[in-house]
């Protein structure tokens, strides 16, 4: 990640921004286009195809079967490639094979491992990288299949243990901050974050997962989806940090705020961080949906008290064996910490863009001692929090009705029972401003999440939306689209069968 300060942010940012104009300026003056580079990226659901080329890509593309195969025809573009094959042999994709067709065109042939999905979308240049053409291939059954695991590993949790999911930053196509000699913090962070899992999981009553295993992008509201679908108890991001001034070093942890940031640095901070999404390659339609219509009603004061208290004792560790570069937890409104009910921290390592503290970053006992800290700060809080029901017990337990007494209010109850105000307000046809009286019977979404499993249909009722059934059911905007055909911007009827799996 990458943290810049006042004027000299402004002044970064500017500059990236003229190096991309005259590049594009150069492509265009020289004519025509031309491919420069295929690149890919292999991940447990999907596969990603990366054209680079000087300037936005024109294409066309087809399908065809016996075997299938995904055809894609870049136009207006010299008939040259950097490569004719390039060997995946995935699940997904067994092999790429480019041509120049003609006298102004490429052509890719995507060879698959069998029938699967496919997104194809163009990237504008962001800093040195330049304009993109991705390729995405997805396979359904594979993402249900792993969001199958993730649950039942949640419902086979022995009961009390607590879960956290550990979330090494960045990833694939999205290197995040790069230091010399191309030391890039999405490797720093997995090696750490992995060190940190297995830590974690030798901890008599705590299970720990990863939200990524190797080198891919994950845009960040998939993050939080992943920690909902383990039943997070905490959510730990890690991430290293760069800055202009090469002599800055320490270590920084951040929380959760909607308010608005407690600094200048926090603030950029997270604007550097929520552009992951763009950097990584999301297509614009699911960025919108699955990342700016998390319900924000749904992360409750608990869990951010809960983060900054944690965040003091991840701060109290690692200062222990590494210099600090911020003393007290810092807020801002990260994307990646916006998971409902779960407390969450974003910790900076140190920074990659000083020599000597990225090469320690590398070292692998320092990453022994640094994931040993955070052990040991999730352990005291775990400790200094009993009242806090771990998420297994609590989805188990959760009754199907609340009697209501005097003191409830909806952000409480919302809070105690992992829901939102909003699906509180819909399964009981509440308006807005409507009072809760004493000895009213409080209907709870508990039948879904006690029994782990999910439904084949949703009935749609009034107030129902994609982002709030994507919630409530542990799966994402886009899959709600996929399995019910429905375009960008189709609206919810009241009464349509909404398919789940």
């Amino acid at each position: 990640m990458r943290r810049w300060a006042g004027s000299m942010l402004r002044l970064g940012c500017s500059a990236l921004l003229l190096l991309s104009v005259l590049n594009a300026a150069h492509a265009h003056a020289s004519g025509r286009n031309r491919l420069t580079d295929i690149r890919f990226w292999s991940a447990p659901t999907y596969t990603r195809i990366v054209l680079d080329l000087q300037q936005e890509a024109v294409f066309e593309t087809f399908t065809l079967t016996g075997p299938d195969r995904i055809v894609v025809d870049v136009l207006a573009v010299e008939p040259r490639v950097p490569r004719d094959r390039m060997t995946i042999n995935d699940k997904i994709v067994t092999q790429v094979r480019a041509a120049g067709s003609g006298s102004d065109r490429v052509r890719i042939v995507v060879d698959l491992a069998r029938q699967s999905e496919h997104t194809i979308f163009t990237l504008g240049p962001i800093g040195v990288k330049p304009p993109r053409l991705v390729i995405d291939v997805s396979r359904p059954d594979l993402e249900a299949a792993e969001r199958k695991s993730r649950t039942r590993a949640r419902d086979a949790t022995r009961p009390g243990t607590r879960i956290v999911v550990v979330d090494p930053g960045h990833g694939g196509e999205d290197p995040g901050a790069v230091g010399r000699g191309r030391v890039y913090e999405k490797d720093i962070v997995l090696a750490i974050s992995r060190r940190l899992v297995d830590n974690l999981n030798r901890r008599q009553g705590i299970k720990a997962y990863l939200t990524r295993t190797g080198d891919y992008f994950i845009p960040l509201a998939k993050r939080v989806e992943i920690a909902r679908q383990y039943g997070a108890d905490l959510f730990i991001s890690l991430h290293a940090d760069a800055s202009f001034n090469k002599k800055a070093a320490g270590s920084s942890v951040y929380c959760l705020s909607f308010k608005g940031a407690s600094s200048n640095a926090a603030r950029m901070a997270a604007r550097k961080e929520n552009a992951s999404d763009f950097i990584g390659g999301v297509p614009i339609a699911r960025a919108g949906d699955d990342l700016n219509n998390i319900i924000f009603d749904m992360v409750q004061t608990r869990s951010l008290n809960a983060g900054l208290q944690l965040a003091g004792l991840v701060l109290k560790e690692i200062g222990a064996v590494n210099r600090l570069h911020t003393k007290k937890p810092q807020q801002a409104n990260f994307a990646v910490l916006r998971a409902p009910h779960i407390p969450s921290v974003l910790i900076e390592t140190d920074f990659v863009s000083n020599v000597s503290r990225a090469r320690r970053l590398r070292d692998k006992s320092f990453q022994v001692t640094f994931a040993r800290r955070i052990t040991r700060a999730v352990e005291a809080f775990f400790r200094e929090h009993p009242e806090l029901v771990p998420s297994q017990q609590r989805l188990a337990g959760q009754p199907a009705y609340h009697m209501v007494k005097r003191g409830d209010t909806l952000s409480r109850l919302a809070a105690r029972y992992a829901t939102s105000v909003a699906e509180l307000r819909r399964l009981n046809s509440m308006r807005p401003g409507a009072v809760l009286k004493v000895g009213h019977r409080l209907k709870l979404p508990g039948g879904t999440s006690a029994a782990g499993s999910r439904p084949a249909y949703h009935v749609v009722k009034r107030g129902d939306t994609l982002s709030r059934l994507a919630v409530r059911y542990a799966t994402s905007v886009a899959e709600l689209r996929r399995l019910n055909n429905m375009r960008p911007g189709a609206v919810l009827k009241v009464g349509m069968k909404l398919r789940l799996m």
